[in-house]
């Protein structure tokens, strides 16, 4: 695990950057089918998801699959958890493909705030001056757009709120990342097939099929470079690198799509952006305390 990992392996940080780079162009990949409902995208992801992880998850960890399939409590986290990571999914393809890429960002910049959040009020843990600060400043943006335009970014709290529900439930059922996401898109294609069934789920021309049929792997490749990563990566750099995905997609929001950014939202994001930079020198400052973490 990485929490164990003293210095970072050039392969371990290489599949990071993959996994990272791939989340954070999806929102082009989501673009290509924007004629498409953004509820049977989802439902064509979890479908084809399921099933491209079927036989190397039934390969490699059938053992794994078994024991959790003979405790009906930890199945039930699981379809909790594949709940909750469908609603955050659809969220966002429903964003990228409303022309809301740049919130879709700003999101993922505030989920690892809102989890400092989460952990100190639900789980009574300690948190750093730093972090206190951290939080104070993404919240003040978050408050400012309020004031500002009258209304919350609702997707990027949203997105931010179903990973962190996400989250706590993974605590519950901790499971390899690809056994826990096959047994979730295989609990959830039950009803997503009952949809694809009734509004046809084959409507589609040669291209629009063959992208909707990627999304199994879209999702699949980017979380399986993630867990070999993890391995060699260690917990500082993993927390660095988590900012790439939210930073290439504000990019392809601004530069290649052309979405517009009020005076709020710019505001909001400088001081999101400045609880990123608190939060990231915690994780340094923390780092270099632990026993055995000095270089040479």
């Amino acid at each position: 695990m990485a929490e164990g990992v003293q210095r970072d392996s050039l392969n371990g940080v290489l599949c990071m950057l993959g996994a990272y780079f791939l989340w954070g162009v999806l929102p082009v990949y989501w673009k290509a089918l924007g004629h498409v409902e953004p509820l049977v995208i989802l439902c064509h992801r979890i479908v084809w998801s399921s099933v491209l992880l079927a036989p190397l998850v039934l390969w490699l960890r059938r053992g794994e699959v078994r024991a959790l399939l003979r405790s009906p409590g930890r199945v039930g986290f699981l379809a909790l958890s594949g709940a909750a990571v469908g609603v955050n999914w659809l969220i966002y393809i429903w964003s990228v493909n409303s022309g809301r890429i740049l919130e879709t960002s700003l999101g993922y910049f505030i989920l690892p705030l809102l989890n400092v959040v989460v952990g100190l009020v639900f789980f009574r843990e300690r948190i750093t001056t730093l972090k206190g600060l951290a939080v104070l400043a993404a919240a003040s943006g978050v408050l400012f757009e309020l004031v500002r335009q009258g209304a919350l970014p609702m997707a990027a709290l949203g997105l931010a709120g179903s990973f962190c529900v996400y989250g706590i439930l993974k605590k519950r059922v901790p499971v390899d990342p690809l056994v826990g996401l096959f047994l979730e898109t295989s609990i959830l294609s039950v009803p997503a097939m009952l949809f694809l069934g009734m509004r046809g789920m084959f409507g589609w021309g040669p291209g629009t099929m063959w992208l909707l049929f990627s999304a199994g792997l879209v999702t699949s490749l980017p979380l399986w470079l993630f867990g070999l990563g993890a391995r060699g990566v260690r917990m500082v750099t993993m927390g660095f690198l988590q900012f790439l995905s939210p930073g290439i997609s504000f990019l392809i929001g601004l530069l290649v799509y052309g979405e517009a950014m009020s005076s709020a939202r710019i505001v909001a994001f400088c001081a999101i952006l400045v609880g990123v930079s608190l939060y990231g020198l915690d994780s340094v400052i923390g780092m270099r305390r632990l026993p055995g973490s000095q270089e040479g």
